[in-house]
């Protein structure tokens, strides 16, 4: 989770920059959403360039951030901030009861519900593919930052082959982001490499200062702290 940032990208986020580190802003969307209808509907258009590293690098569309609403409340590890917005997202509830009487052990029972099942209030607007239209059952003036997290990020078809939160599909990710995930031994190692289908210029938040970045699990946790302490 804490790795995310690195090669999974949010429609909006909070910049690493001092001062500005509380105040979500646009990420993969191009700016704020445009709210109408009294404030029931927010849409969100995503940057042309901002790409998945598959074979050949794909755009990242509004119909990956349905998906990525509707894997949120899978019944294999569901997202536990659901509540935060789960009665404001209109239809968002009625799927997600639905959905928990799937099978959490079937990755393709889970992939047919999603394909069969759409939540009322998440659709892609019909004039453009890029463009995800979110409709709530009351205005709420905190869905923006509501839009800042992780269940709200776009995910690939792919993912649909494999069970949410399983090795299988940690061995499988995707990326949106400047590194992809080169490998992964859980608890003990994660490599992270520079990612060639991520552009610069389409992302205003992150930076990618090296071409690697190799992560430890196997640190002691008092031997961390001395050397946190000492500095050193």
């Amino acid at each position: 989770y804490l790795g995310l940032r690195m090669w999974s990208r949010n429609l909006y986020t909070y910049p690493a920059t001092p001062g500005k580190t509380t105040t979500a802003e646009p990420d993969l969307a191009t700016a704020a959403p445009t709210i109408t209808d009294n404030g029931l509907k927010y849409a969100v258009t995503i940057r042309k360039g901002a790409m998945w590293d598959t074979t050949p690098p794909r755009q990242v569309s509004a119909a990956d951030v349905v998906l990525g609403v509707k894997r949120s409340c899978n019944p294999t590890q569901p997202f536990g901030g659901s509540p935060d917005f789960s009665d404001i997202l209109a239809g968002y509830s009625d799927f997600c009861t639905a959905f928990a009487n799937v099978s959490a052990t079937s990755a393709s029972d889970q992939a047919n519900f999603i394909n069969s099942h759409n939540i009322s209030g998440v659709t892609v607007d019909p004039s453009n593919p890029l463009t995800v239209d979110f409709t709530l059952t009351k205005p709420s003036t905190y869905f923006t930052d509501i839009l800042a997290l992780t269940p709200f990020n776009p995910a690939p078809q792919e993912y649909l082959q494999y069970l949410p939160a399983s090795n299988d599909l940690a061995q499988h990710t995707i990326s949106d982001g400047p590194y992809y995930v080169a490998s992964y031994d859980p608890a003990k190692t994660i490599v992270f490499k520079r990612n060639p289908a991520w552009q610069a210029s389409t992302d205003p938040i992150r930076k990618a200062y090296v071409n690697e970045i190799d992560v430890s699990e196997t640190g002691n946790q008092q031997a961390i702290q001395q050397q946190i302490s000492t500095n050193t």
